[in-house]
This record gives structure tokens, C-alpha cells and sequence, in this order.
């Protein structure tokens, strides 16, 4: 069996140890009465049960797991007993005590023994949460369970008997959870983590050969120019804690750079516990405190549960001169605080010889001042340093000075010019575009440092900015090394999601966002506002004249006039220009078209001839899709023009006859939603596409426009299939694919229906892949084309030897669990169990390939 196996923490129970085969092998007989039975408890304490003799103790460590298994048989009857406990210390996720207790169940049942479940009920044991479960095991026996959760320790109880006998009843009522037994605590040192405490559990210690290779390992990754004294922020942990008990502590010490600032206090303690909490709003904070102690140190306690929880996750941390510690334990809101945390939280003291500057005490004058040092290691280790200033706008005469005073006899000099100048663009100061302006002219150095200077000027974000930077590129523009003349294009001019629309279907806000245009080009900062963008036309113009500059004025172009902020008189002084330079592009892609279809043609008169059976449907079929972004571009400057241009006319009479479906799709849209006519057999010709089925269903939703999308494509089946297809082969379809079934779902409230399909990528494949798609509205006339959580394609095959439907409703449990985060690894085990012998069956079972 495999009991329980959490994510990235320790691993309940796994499968095959002694113990559990010993419950479930052997063999059951008729009851007969049996002597008295003994109370047992472990040494350690934690709980006490009736068993028919001292319990058989075996500690399981496979598949990571960390689990104790007690187990015992009763000699007259055959019945057998097992307390199974194990702890898991997981502070990122606190899930329910439902789904917690549901993930045992689930574990239990993967059991080889099992035949099928029999009953389930959630209970309270005593105040904890509890699930109780009786199953049917396959050669006619059964088994009661009982799952408990106390805080980080997960226990089962199960009993396994041939007819249930008040034996059993005995067992499962005597079960009682008690305190853990310690020695005293002792007070302890970590010379390493720069602390002590009274604890009775030791300290983790290194052993010195460990630590040798620790350190070897440290001086292998460390740069040849860092020195001893070099002023690095230092981050250790400790987990402190016996595996028996199941109580633990995790302990984590920072040693903040010297030079390390934060603008106010209560912002570093926002920092140091981050956002992970703030974003589950189910989490309650049960209690929350600071408190200056009398060294001047600072203390931070607080604990969080959940609304579906029983355990409590309590952490202290602890600040004083640049040094912080943190310690967090994993309890529970029933069991009272035992010796271990008590002693443990009113003892922590941290090292009194720690000394460090202040946090709050602003450190930018000494990166500089050390910056120009006179003393050679002061100045190598400032020149790596400066980089972690944290500035503001009272920085900016600091700045200033030390962008004068660099000379090249300072240690990393462009580099460190550079980053001060685009640090300077972020600042606010009215003196900044003046000075950026000036020093512009003053640089002699190279033209990377114009180019920075152009950026700072963007990244004020200002008009005088933007116009300081129109005013220079028109007078001075930098010079382009040919190696950086592609300004960071992408090939594809699709979006990530596959959609044509780029600009004009977003909303206004959403068109002056960076993220929203994915562009990487040296004048990114232009995307942020295109309402100060639009200032510097028609100015830029200019700039189509010029090969350095000539593309991405092209991009600057094409995003203002798709979304509206540049009309066709702005640039109509140049369309002559535009409209050659687009007709003879839209003329080459003809022309490729035109070559490709001939080859096609001669590939199949080849085929006819001999006789051959070459099949390049695939082949050709992708190639239908490549499209011509810089056509795309062309088409929307020249589209104004249109009605008043016999040649822009012609040009869109003649991009409409394209064969290429990608272009053909982005030409169509282009029209649709500048209220161009279109041919209506366009509609239909992409809704009966799966490739762009979901797309211009997309697009016209967008657009207000789906009255247009064709119903006999509009249904749950065909929008499935298209973003199916999508997920599997990224648009290298699959050689077959066969649809299932659906299963009905509830997920975060919302009722809805998941689909199954199986496919072949190659139609000589030997097994069957299963795909999942989801989740559509159970309103089989609703569609969702949104991304879901439960589209998967990989990773998953359909079995010979059991049922089809048994298969689909085993996969959707199970991506139900692993949707929890907490969980995500929960099969885990079994996958390494399962595909241990996968080589050897490749070789047995499959064919290599060139």
C-alpha cells in the first residue's frame, strides 16, 4: 500500500514494508475469545492503544517517507492490528482536513489487497479531525480504519478481520493520543546560526567530512575576485526535530548585507513573511504581535490556520542589527504547547557578539564613497556591490556626482555607468531630462551609453522625456552594431495565445502595457503610453529612411495605427513609400506561393508516375500556416487608404487570394473589425478549422461580433477538439484522434463537464495516448474557450486490461487532487513503482527510430 505522500515534505507511508505485507497476508480464522490484552505506549509517548501483545515497530524511510508502523496479531482469531504514524512538515500550503483526510483514503485504496470500499464517514475524534472506512479486501476479509490528523502527525489505525468481533471495537476505542515524552532540556549552542536555547531535542550537527565538502564546494562556485571581507548576504537553515515524535522546528538565520536598508520597519516585516500568506483569503491570522525587546531587538509573532483546518502554523522571527532569524513550528488549535516548543520559543537567544548597521540607516553614500576608494579591495568589492543600491529621488544629486566623477580608471566602469544612468531614468526630478540631455552630447565613449541615455530619457515617462529623446535621435541618433540590428524581434507575430489581434481589441488601458505587446525592441519604453508615443509623430517618420531604424519605426507605426492613436493623415506624406515597399512584399509572397504549389504539383505527378505512395499532406499543410508579419504591418498603415488608392485596392484584392491560411486569417480579421466587407465564406471556412476554430471565435467575441460564427461550429464538441489538438501537438496535429466520454465535475464551486480522448502522434504507435479537456459548462449550449486546469495531454495511456469508464473516472479523481498545490506529488511513488523496469520494456516492446 502507499499511505499518504505529500509535496516537497516528508512522505507518510509508502508501499511494501514488512509491516504492512505482514497485516495483509495473513491468514484470518474463526474467533474464539483471547486472553487480556496489554495497554501499549511507546517510549517517546504520542499515543496508547490496546493491542494482544507488544507490536512489532519497523521505521519506514521508503520513497522518502518517514512513517512508524506498530503491528500486532491476535494468535486466536487471526485478526490483525497496525497503527501506522508518520509527520509531515509542510509550512507553504494549509489545506482542509477534508481534502487531508480524503488523500489517506485515496492512499489506502491503491492497495493491491483491496477489492472495493465498503463505508466512509467523517467524525471527531476527540476534537481532531477523523474519517472512518471499511473495506472489502479481495480474498473475502475485511479491514476498519480510522484516520486521525493531529497537526503535522497523520495517523491510521486498521483492522483486519475475517467477521468483525468485538475485538475490533475494542482496539479502535482504546486508541488515545498522549503527550510526548522529552528529557529535560538541556541549553544548547549553534555555533553556526549564531544562537542558543534550552531544548530537549539536540541540535542538528554537521559532520566534518560534510562540512569539508560544503566548503569545497563553496570555494569551486566562487568567483576568483571575491575576497574574505567581501560583504554578501548570508541565508542558513536548520530543521530541528525527532522523526519518532513528530514535532519539529524550522529554524532560519539571515545575515543581512552590511549595507542592506529598508525605508521603514514595518515594510521589512512584510518582506520577511512575504505575500504567500496574503494570498489565500480562506487564511486566518489567529494572532498577530511585535514587541521591541529590552536589547533593542525587534520580535515579530504570528499564526495562521485555515477556515477548513485544524492545524496552526506558529512563527516567530527576530531581528537585531542586520541579522534575522525565524522559527516556525507546524501544531495544531486542539493539542496544548508541548515541553520541546515551550522551551524552545522562551529560551531562543541569538548570539550577543552579532553586530551589524543599522536597517533602517540609508547605505547609497557608502557604495559610492567606496566606489572611488583609494584602497584597491575596498573599490574591486564596491564595483560589484553598487549594483544593490536601493535609490529614490532623493538619491538623484548622489547620482548625479558619481555619473561625473566615473573616469575609466574605476574598476567595471561601463557597466556601472550604465546602470547609474538608467537608474537616473527612473528617479523623479525635474533636473533629470535636462541633465540626460546634456550629458548625451558630452558622451565620447561609445554609443552604448547614448543608447542608455535614449532609454533613461523613455523610462521618465514624462512628455519633456519623450520629446528629449524625439529631439536627439532627430540631431544625434546612436549607432547600431550590426550584431544587435534585430532589436530583439520575434519571428512569430502571433500572439501567445495564437490570436491575430494584437493591439486595437485590447481595452485603452491595456494598450499602453509592456506585457500586453510581448515587444523586447530597443524602444520598449514607447509601448508603455502610446498617448505620449503619438507626440513624436509625425516627427518620427523620418526615421523609415534611415536601415538602422526603419523596422522598428515600421512597429511603432503599426501598434499606434491598430489601436487607433495614429491616423492616415498623420503619415500619408509617406505613403507612396509605404505602399511600394508593401506591394513588393505582398509580390514575393505570391511568388512563394505560387513556387510552392508548382513543387506540390510535380511532387504528385512524381508519385503517379512510379507509382510511390509519399505522403506530404502534413508537410503542406503547415506550410499553409507560416504567414508574413511584415505583410501583416503593411496592411494595416495601407488599410486607411484603401477607398481612395486604385493600388491599395489592388493590393487587398490581391492579399485576399492568398493560400497562406495564417495570413489569409490576419488580413481577414484586419477588415472584419475596421468594418470592411469580408466574404462571408470566410466564417465558415475558419470555424470548420481546428487550428483557428477557437481563435475567431475569440476574436469575434471581442469584437461584439459573434452572431457572424457559425452554428453548426458553435457547440462544446468542436471547441474541445480545436483546443485540444492545440495542447497535443502545438500545431503538428496528431496522426488520429477518437473521442470517449464525458464525466460531470464540481470545481471551486462551478458544475461543469470534462472530456477524454485518446490519439496516436504517430499512426504506427503501439499504445494509445489519453488527452483531457475541460472544463465546458453543463449547458450542453454554452461554450468556455478560456484556459482550463484540466487541458492535459501528456504523460497519461489508456489501458488494455480494464474498463474504459473506470480508467476516465480514476484520471479526473486524481487531477482533482493534484489541482491542490499541496499535492502535486502525490502520485509520485506510485509513477516510480510503476515505470522502475522502463528501460528494460522499451527495449522489449519498442522499436528504435531514426
Amino acid at each position: 500500500m502507499i499511505f499518504f505522500k505529500m509535496s516537497g515534505n516528508a512522505d507518510f507511508v509508502s508501499s511494501g514494508t514488512e509491516a504492512s505485507k505482514f497485516f495483509n497476508s495473513i491468514s484470518l480464522k474463526e474467533y474464539t475469545p483471547a486472553p487480556e490484552w496489554i495497554s501499549y505506549q511507546p517510549p517517546a509517548g504520542g499515543f496508547s492503544v490496546m493491542m494482544p501483545h507488544t507490536p512489532s515497530m519497523l521505521h519506514d524511510k521508503m520513497w522518502n517517507n518517514n512513517r512508524l508502523e506498530y503491528a500486532a496479531t491476535d494468535r486466536k482469531d487471526g485478526n490483525s492490528y497496525l497503527v501506522m504514524k508518520g509527520n509531515i512538515h509542510n509550512y507553504s500550503y494549509i489545506e482542509e482536513d477534508t481534502f487531508e483526510l480524503n488523500l489517506m483514503d485515496e492512499s489506502y485504496q491503491y492497495s493491491g489487497y483491496l477489492d472495493k470500499p465498503v463505508s466512509r464517514s467523517f467524525t471527531s475524534f476527540k476534537g481532531y479531525p477523523s474519517l472512518n472506512c471499511t473495506y472489502k479486501h479481495k480474498d473475502g476479509s475485511f479491514s476498519t480504519v480510522k484516520y486521525i490528523i493531529q497537526g503535522p502527525n497523520y495517523y491510521a489505525l486498521l483492522a483486519r478481520y475475517k467477521q468483525e468481533n468485538p475485538a475490533v471495537k475494542k482496539f479502535m476505542e482504546s486508541f488515545q493520543l498522549t503527550p510526548n515524552i522529552y528529557p529535560a532540556a538541556t541549553l544548547q549552542t549553534d555555533t553556526t546560526m549564531r544562537f542558543s536555547v534550552k531544548s530537549p531535542v539536540p541540535l542538528s550537527k554537521v559532520d566534518p567530512k560534510d562540512a569539508e565538502m560544503i566548503q569545497f564546494m563553496a570555494n569551486l562556485n566562487k568567483d576568483e575576485d571575491d575576497s574574505e571581507e567581501d560583504d554578501q548576504a548570508s541565508y542558513k537553515t536548520l530543521l530541528i526535530g525527532n522523526d519518532t515524535l513528530g514535532e519539529k522546528i524550522w529554524v532560519t538565520y539571515s545575515q543581512l548585507s552590511k549595507k542592506a536598508w529598508n525605508k521603514d520597519s514595518l515594510g521589512f516585516w512584510k518582506g520577511m513573511f512575504g505575500d504567500t500568506w496574503n494570498q489565500d483569503s480562506s487564511l486566518l491570522f489567529k494572532s498577530n504581535s511585535t514587541k521591541r525587546l529590552p536589547d533593542g531587538s525587534r520580535q515579530y509573532d504570528f499564526s495562521v490556520t485555515d477556515t477548513g483546518s485544524s492545524r496552526l502554523l506558529v512563527t516567530r522571527l527576530y531581528y537585531k542589527d542586520g541579522h534575522v532569524f525565524s522559527f516556525s513550528s507546524l501544531t495544531d488549535t486542539v493539542t496544548r504547547k508541548s515541553d520541546f516548543l515551550e522551551a524552545f520559543y522562551s529560551s531562543f537567544a541569538p548570539n550577543e557578539s552579532l553586530k551589524s548597521s543599522s536597517l533602517l540607516n540609508k547605505k547609497n553614500s557608502e557604495y559610492i564613497r567606496d566606489l572611488f576608494s583609494k584602497d584597491s579591495a575596498v573599490a574591486k568589492r564596491a564595483a560589484k556591490q553598487v549594483f544593490r543600491m536601493d535609490l529614490d529621488s532623493s538619491d538623484v544629486p548622489l547620482v548625479k556626482n558619481a555619473i561625473g566623477s566615473l573616469n575609466w580608471g574605476v574598476r567595471n566602469y561601463m557597466a556601472v555607468k550604465e546602470y547609474l544612468i538608467k537608474e537616473l531614468g527612473y528617479l523623479k526630478d525635474p533636473s533629470i531630462v535636462a541633465y540626460l540631455t546634456d550629458l548625451y552630447w558630452k558622451i565620447k565613449d561609445t554609443s552604448d551609453l547614448q543608447q542608455t541615455i535614449l532609454k533613461a530619457l523613455l523610462s521618465q515617462k514624462t512628455k519633456a522625456g519623450f520629446q528629449a529623446f524625439k529631439d536627439l535621435m532627430l540631431q544625434e541618433p546612436p549607432i547600431i552594431e550590426s550584431d544587435n540590428n534585430n532589436y530583439g524581434y520575434t519571428n512569430n507575430y502571433r500572439r501567445n495565445n495564437n490570436r491575430s489581434v494584437d493591439i486595437i481589441l485590447a481595452a485603452p488601458e491595456a494598450r499602453t502595457s509592456y506585457s500586453y505587446y510581448n515587444y523586447r525592441g530597443n524602444w520598449h519604453q514607447l509601448y508603455d503610453s502610446l498617448a505620449l508615443t503619438r507626440t513624436l509623430f509625425p516627427d518620427m517618420l523620418q526615421f523609415l529612411n534611415i536601415d538602422d531604424f526603419k523596422k522598428e519605426t515600421l512597429e511603432l507605426m503599426h501598434t499606434l495605427a491598430d489601436s487607433g492613436f495614429l491616423k492616415g493623415a498623420d503619415y500619408e506624406s509617406y505613403l507612396s513609400k509605404l505602399y511600394l515597399d508593401g506591394r513588393q512584399l505582398l509580390k514575393k509572397q505570391i511568388a512563394t506561393e505560387n513556387k510552392r504549389n508548382m513543387q506540390k504539383m510535380t511532387r504528385k505527378d512524381v508519385s503517379s508516375l512510379y507509382n510511390t505512395n509519399r505522403d506530404d499532406d502534413e508537410e503542406e499543410d503547415e506550410d499553409l500556416d507560416e504567414g508574413n508579419s511584415d505583410v501583416d504591418q503593411y496592411s494595416v498603415l495601407l488599410l486607411p487608404f484603401r477607398k481612395k488608392h486604385q493600388g491599395i485596392q489592388n493590393y487587398f484584392t490581391q492579399l485576399m487570394t492568398t493560400s497562406d491560411r495564417r495570413l489569409l486569417y490576419n488580413s481577414f480579421i484586419l477588415l472584419l473589425r475596421n468594418n470592411e466587407p469580408v466574404p462571408d465564406s470566410l466564417f465558415t471556412k475558419f470555424a470548420s478549422l481546428d487550428r483557428y476554430r477557437v481563435e475567431l471565435y475569440t476574436d469575434l467575441k471581442d469584437m461584439n461580433k459573434l452572431d457572424n460564427f457559425p452554428k453548426a461550429e458553435k457547440n462544446q464538441m468542436a471547441m474541445v477538439k480545436s483546443m485540444l489538438l492545440e495542447e497535443i501537438g502545438n500545431y503538428k496535429l496528431p496522426d488520429t484522434l477518437v473521442f470517449l466520454d464525458t464525466l460531470p465535475v464540481n470545481y471551486k464551486g462551478q458544475a461543469g463537464r470534462i472530456f477524454f480522448y485518446k490519439y496516436k502522434k504517430m499512426r504506427d504507435d503501439d499504445v494509445w495516448s489519453l488527452a483531457v479537456a475541460g472544463m465546458q459548462p453543463l449547458n450542453k449550449d454554452s461554450v468556455d474557450v478560456l484556459p482550463s486546469e484540466f487541458m492535459q495531454a501528456e504523460g497519461r495511456t489508456l489501458e488494455n486490461d480494464q474498463p474504459v469508464d473506470v480508467q476516465l473516472k480514476k484520471v479526473l479523481k486524481e487531477m482533482l487532487i493534484t489541482l491542490h498545490p499541496c499535492a502535486e506529488e502525490f502520485y509520485e511513488a506510485r509513477r516510480y513503482a510503476k515505470f522502475k523496469n522502463m528501460l528494460s520494456e522499451m527495449v522489449k516492446g519498442r522499436r528504435y527510430q531514426d
